[in-house]
């Protein structure tokens, strides 16, 4: 019990391992709702080996309770005949030892050894031993004869039940998401709500039509003004986020670019530069001055930094403008062996939103 003691600090951490070590087919929802924390916090608990040793040892300690009686069932069944019963309790009293090993004497057969008579003992003695035991009758439990296939069947029934309930909480919380989306909807145009906690279909319809022309009526008189509708800040198929002339033109007063690496006849930056098509990571980079702001989606980004690096081995000197992803494998791998610089703020780009992330400046430069 020294781990459970460990715990005794937090109630709800002690009060948890008590119900696991004596209900282990308790769900973690279940103890997280009885115990009152969420559902992270008990799966937290259960990865600390110190939590699940002091559910073992509090399982222990009430599986040891829990021996007498098996004891006392072992002889009730002993004395109706069941001779492997029989064995069990005399062997656990040590008036019978195993031979757990035949090529080792276990202390029964040394001492056999070492008797002038050795005496066999047979089943029926073996009963008869056991027969001679007074055990108090403590009144045992029934055996438990339940169906196991009635009860895997009930089981099923509870769970479809469970799953159905699931689901009906899911409907109804999309349609009182819904229902608040109407309300602002409603309160934006100046229409009162319903006045009906429960409004029949139709009314619920025509209110709902009555809010669509009063949006299109205040839309023709500029009234009501609609959100500009962002783009994404980049997806797979959407690689091309020119770097905005100004933040190019401080990075090239200082480096005087030769090539740019990743461009098109629209956004390039050099009078040299490679097109998707001509793919910069085939090409030779050597002893070129390389700016580079290459395709972050996709999961193409690290075949980037590892060309530039390789390219800078060669004789290129490469400046890379790309998110400070600084827990990724490749920062490790490559950007720490060249120049950081952090840039403050977060880049906007053309037509686009401001990017979600910090970026930086990689420099690799020719030994």
């Amino acid at each position: 019990m020294s781990n459970l003691a460990d715990i005794k600090k937090n109630p709800a951490k002690t009060l948890a391992a008590e119900l696991l070590a004596l209900n282990p087919h308790l769900t973690i929802e279940k103890v997280a709702n009885k115990v009152g924390v969420t559902e992270r916090t008990v799966h937290l608990w259960k990865q600390d080996p110190n939590f699940v040793e002091a559910i073992y040892d509090r399982y222990m300690l009430e599986f040891g309770t829990e021996i007498p009686a098996v004891l006392n069932a072992m002889v009730r069944e002993a004395k109706e005949g069941n001779v492997q019963a029989g064995r069990l309790v005399l062997e656990h009293s040590g008036k019978l030892v195993k031979n757990v090993n035949v090529t080792i004497d276990s202390p029964f057969e040394k001492f056999l050894k070492s008797a002038e008579v050795a005496e066999v003992v047979s089943d029926e003695d073996i009963i008869d031993v056991a027969s001679e035991v007074v055990v108090e009758d403590v009144g045992l439990p029934a055996r438990n004869t339940e169906d196991q296939n009635k009860r895997a069947t009930r089981e099923k029934k509870i769970t479809i039940k469970e799953i159905k309930k699931e689901e009906e909480k899911a409907k109804y919380n999309a349609k009182q998401k819904e229902w608040y989306r109407w309300r602002k909807r409603a309160k934006a145009v100046g229409i009162d709500p319903l006045k009906s906690r429960r409004p029949t279909p139709a009314q619920r319809k025509e209110w709902q039509r009555a809010i669509e022309e009063k949006e299109i009526q205040m839309k023709e008189q500029g009234l009501l003004k609609e959100k500009p509708v962002l783009k994404p800040f980049y997806n797979v198929d959407e690689n091309d986020w020119a770097t905005p002339q100004w933040l190019f033109d401080e990075i090239n007063e200082e480096f005087n670019f030769t090539l740019d690496a990743c461009a098109d006849e629209r956004n390039h930056k050099c009078e040299k530069y490679y097109t998707k098509e001509q793919d910069a990571l085939k090409q030779d980079w050597s002893n070129e001055v390389v700016y580079m702001n290459p395709p972050y989606s996709g999961g193409v980004l690290k075949y980037w930094i590892k060309k530039a690096y390789e390219e800078s081995l060669k004789g290129a000197t490469v400046v890379c403008l790309i998110p400070s992803y600084t827990s990724t494998k490749y920062w490790h791998e490559y950007c720490e062996k060249g120049e950081v610089r952090f840039l403050k703020g977060k880049i906007r780009y053309n037509d686009r939103n401001t990017a979600p992330f910090s970026s930086c400046l990689v420099i690799f430069r020719s030994s």
